[in-house]
């Protein structure tokens, strides 16, 4: 070690005052692109519909989404190799809604004076959501030298053929 100085004249690490230090700082970067589309429509007996859909596209070199949202660099010199699609990106997004105001109360068809408050102005809708999932990648859970607990991103890596790995892999 440096400091009981049997190192000589070789210094081992650029900061004597530290073995192991951590930089913090807002240095990664995402992108999204997307195309969107929407329609609506209205009619006059009271019915309306809109729906819209999204076709999108994130990257990011940090998802920021764990508890500390702190991700180390798999290499501090090539961050950009870390740049791929995000764990919450969605692809394909649509979106509906519609409504119908029902007929009844004042200024509708169905119209008596007395009940207008309990029976008019009564809309019936819904709303539906439907969107692709989110991207997975099979992973090792095995860090790389010296970064075990910080490389939980790493592709699963293996020389075993198809019928070997699929021995070894079982879905439920």
């Amino acid at each position: 070690m440096q400091t009981n100085g049997l190192n000589g004249l070789v210094n081992f690490y650029q900061n004597p005052n530290a073995l192991g230090t951590d930089l913090l700082t807002n240095y990664s970067s995402s992108s999204y692109n997307s195309l969107q589309l929407e329609a609506r429509h209205q009619m006059r007996t009271g019915l309306s519909f809109e729906a819209n859909y999204t076709f999108s596209k994130v990257l990011s070199d940090a998802d920021g989404d764990s508890q500390s949202r702190l991700q180390h660099f798999l290499d501090i010199n090539n961050p950009g190799i870390e740049r791929s699609r995000a764990n919450f990106d969605l692809t394909h997004m649509i979106k509906a809604d519609g409504f119908y105001e029902l007929p009844f109360g004042k200024g509708h068809q169905l119209h008596y004076r007395p009940l207008d408050r309990v029976i008019g102005g009564w809309i019936f809708g819904s709303t539906m959501t439907w969107q692709s999932g989110a991207p997975f990648s099979i992973l090792s859970g095995r860090g790389t030298l010296n970064r075990e607990s910080r490389s939980y991103y790493n592709g699963a890596n293996t020389l075993l053929g198809g019928a070997q790995l699929a021995s070894v892999v079982r879905s439920r």
